[in-house]
Parts: structure tokens; C-alpha cells; sequence
């Protein structure tokens, strides 16, 4: 092998840099997604309190009822399933894959999803309320502050 390298101009080292840089190319943004992803999921998991819905790694949906520490780490008890068929479920934190927040879709008569119609509105019309005050903030006439020069010049000629 060292002998087609030669032949190429490359000295062996050469090639040893290139595999050395290539690995490092592909480690490092692997590393630092999972990096920022764990911090996000650290911070989610702090926030999880009974009464949050979550999902879990499995595709369950469940309520959070209660959570307790244990010697493994912290412990959910989730409540599952509808009002006539439910189940209780204990998972450890690490089974909680997200929060849930799904909709059911909304449909008008000609099959249109309005799902959101009422947040975008609620957008919009705060959008519609800054353009407004920036508005009404570049209409403000500009006052004009008098002096105590002229007073000071009659009191003077007095």
C-alpha cells in the first residue's frame, strides 16, 4: 500500500489527516444536535407536572396524575385511555417522549380545515393593534418648550 502512495505523491500520514478530518466532519454536528436536543428535553422534563398530557416513546397518550422520585429516577403515574375505559400506567421519565399537544382537526361545511382560524384571527389582529400604536406614536405632534431667556431679558430691561 505505502508503495501506491508513494507512486500518487501523497506521503502515508497525509492520509491518515484526511480520515482523522472526515470522522471529525461527521462526529461533530451529530454530537452538538444531541447536545441541544438533550438540554431541551432536560428542560421539559422539568417542567412536566401532574395534569400535563404527554406522550410516551411507545405512542401512549396519557394524563399525568402524580410523580415521585425513586432510587432509578423520577416516576409518572399516567392515566390512559377515555372516560369509559380507563388504565393506569407507572413509566419512568425516560418513556416520556414530549407533551402532547394535539387537536382534533375542525372541518367547516365545504371541508376546509379551520383548525387554527380562530389563532390566526387572534394574530392578525394583534398585528392590526402594533401597526396602530405605531401609528398613533408617529403622529404625535411635537410640542415646542419655551425658554426662561425671554422672561429673564424683560425682567432685565425693567
Amino acid at each position: 500500500m505505502n508503495l501506491l502512495l508513494e507512486n500518487a505523491g501523497m506521503p502515508s500520514w497525509g492520509l491518515l489527516i484526511i480520515f482523522v478530518v472526515l470522522i471529525v466532519v461527521m462526529i461533530v454536528p451529530t454530537y452538538l444536535r444531541n447536545k441541544k436536543l438533550n438540554s431541551k428535553r432536560i428542560e421539559m422534563m422539568g417542567q412536566l407536572k401532574p395534569g400535563d398530557t404527554i406522550i410516551t416513546t411507545a405512542g401512549v397518550f396519557g394524563k399525568i396524575l402524580s410523580v415521585r422520585e425513586t432510587t432509578i429516577g423520577r416516576v409518572f403515574v399516567i392515566e390512559t385511555g377515555d372516560a369509559n375505559h380507563k388504565s393506569y400506567q407507572e413509566i419512568h421519565a425516560d418513556a416520556i417522549m414530549d407533551i402532547d399537544n394535539k387537536r382534533d382537526i375542525i372541518l367547516d361545511a365545504q371541508g376546509n380545515d379551520i383548525t387554527f382560524a380562530e389563532e390566526d384571527k387572534v394574530v392578525e389582529n394583534k398585528e392590526e393593534v402594533k401597526e396602530e400604536i405605531v401609528e398613533t406614536k408617529e403622529e404625535k405632534p411635537k410640542t415646542k418648550k419655551t425658554t426662561s431667556a425671554k422672561k429673564n431679558v424683560k425682567k432685565k430691561s425693567e
